[in-house]
């Protein structure tokens, strides 16, 4: 296999484990969707690929949690975190 990025075929394949967030504070109210997938990474460059398996790349699509997919859904923190906000480069308390 040759790098995408550098055409090396210095790559190995490593077990991995991978919480994908969805962005912004939007996101803080999706779930946190967990995979473990195979990694190849060349050790050259350090570009990486991998898939998303068809259950958490449903969370994905969805935004909301499906049976069978390995998700994480805090709603208390998200609540805790909403409760500040950023103002001018700082941290501020709501």
């Amino acid at each position: 296999m040759l790098c995408k990025k550098c055409n090396s075929g210095h790559y190995e394949t490593f077990n991995g484990e991978l919480a994908i967030h969805f962005p912004g504070l939007d996101g803080l109210d999706k779930p946190i969707v967990w995979t473990f997938p195979k990694v190849a990474v060349c050790l050259q460059c350090g570009h990486s690929e991998f898939s998303v398996p068809d259950r958490e790349l449903r969370v994905l699509q969805e935004g909301a949690a499906v049976e069978g997919a390995c998700v994480l859904w805090p709603p208390d923190a998200a609540f805790e975190i909403r409760q500040f906000r950023r103002k001018r480069g700082q941290i501020h308390r709501r």
